[in-house]
């Protein structure tokens, strides 16, 4: 009798053993695949980054990137950096980073097979209100940014980066090396502040915009293409001293500028040749400022 006892006592104690052990084991098994999750988010977001290929246009939604949340974002890698070819917030004011999962943003835009991955582009008879299709910086038509800034370290806005856009403002870093030619097709874009001091601005870069100012720093030394703001809603223009040794050279730049009043030339330009057509069917001008500096003022022919 004394052991039949004993032998209930020990049976009891081992099941009360195996249920503890039990209660462990589910306690210890959701905490580790709560660990496991945690470090499967990890290794995914680092995988997500290493997945990147080579001019393979990717979209994310809902996303972070540093302390700003963004509804949308169209991208791909290009060398070793990243290239942006659109991004949406529903803030007022869009920031475009210079770094997006691990790797630097280099540069901005693209084909307009890229940017306009619906053929909007190719269809006939296009108007602005249906744009919607294709904006990939203004979340519908109706949604007008009050400034976009391109974060230090971008380099090149290409193809037709900000084509379309719609800011009261687009400031671009020191950084800025290059523009390229459409960049800013007819866009809704008041006003342009260049910080960099030797971006090249394409031919036809601000072609057909609706910018009605551009700021350029005064010691600019870079370079104005042929017809780069031609067409488009620039009202007044400060040219930089920009130190060339035949002087300040002119050509076709503001063609066909209906609302030009007035452009101003700022000091140390001592030699200034101006194009015979460049300011052809500008019917606004009323007035060209050149500073006291200034020794020579003079047409540039077309021939001779």
């Amino acid at each position: 009798m004394e052991k039949k006892v004993n032998l209930v006592k020990w049976k009891a104690i081992g099941m009360i053993g195996i249920t503890i052990l039990m209660f462990c084991s589910c306690g210890d098994g959701p905490q580790q695949r709560g660990d496991s999750g945690a470090r499967e988010g990890t290794a995914s977001s680092g995988t997500a980054a290493g997945r990147l290929t080579e001019g393979k246009v990717q979209e994310e939604t809902d996303l972070d990137i540093g302390e700003r949340h963004y509804e949308w974002i169209r991208y791909c890698q290009d060398g070793e950096g990243i290239r942006i070819l659109g991004l949406r917030t529903k803030e007022d004011i869009l920031v475009i980073p210079a770094e997006f999962r691990g790797h630097p943003v280099h540069s901005i835009g693209g084909s307009d097979e890229e940017m306009d991955p619906a053929g909007v582009l190719a269809e006939d008879g296009i108007v602005y209100s249906y744009m919607k299709k294709l904006l990939p910086w203004n979340r519908d038509s109706k949604n007008r940014l009050k400034k976009i800034i391109v974060a230090e370290g971008i380099r090149k806005i290409v193809g037709t980066g900000f084509a379309w856009v719609m800011a009261d403002e687009v400031v671009l870093p020191e950084s800025l090396a290059y523009i390229d030619e459409f960049s800013f097709y007819n866009c809704r874009v008041r006003k342009v502040a260049v910080q960099s001091k030797t971006a090249r601005l394409e031919s036809w870069a601000f072609r057909f915009s609706h910018m009605k100012e551009i700021e350029l720093p005064d010691d600019f030394q870079g370079e104005i293409g042929v017809e780069c703001f031609s067409q488009s809603s620039i009202e007044t223009f400060k040219w930089p001293a920009i130190e060339m040794k035949r002087g300040i050279f002119s050509y076709h730049i503001f063609g066909d500028c209906k609302n030009l009043k007035e452009i101003t030339f700022l000091e140390n330009q001592k030699k200034i040749e101006i194009s015979d057509n460049e300011f052809i069917n500008c019917p606004k001008l009323k007035s060209l400022t050149f500073p006291a500096t200034t020794g020579e003022v003079r047409p540039w022919p077309l021939c001779g």
